[in-house]
């Protein structure tokens, strides 16, 4: 039987992710800002995911698709 997760390997998950999405904004030569814009998130969304704090996956699908990389590749870092 599999355990659920812990609140420290949930939070360690949306630092990875946090992390991955930063990169790629970087990569891109975009500002917070600059996402904000292009998406319709408010721009305090984008500082909240690129700090790790709690956020959707409707939120992780409209970067996806700003991004154009599929959904399953951000998930796909957490193996």
């Amino acid at each position: 039987m599999k355990t659920r997760p812990t609140p420290q390997n949930q939070q360690k998950r949306f630092e990875i992710i946090a992390t991955y999405l930063r990169e790629i904004r970087l990569n891109e030569n975009m500002t917070q800002g600059e996402v904000s814009l292009e998406t319709g998130l408010n721009r305090n969304t984008i500082y909240r995911i690129e700090g790790a704090k709690n956020y959707s996956v409707q939120t992780l699908f409209v970067l996806a698709d700003l991004y154009q990389i599929s959904p399953s590749e951000i998930f796909s870092i957490l193996d």
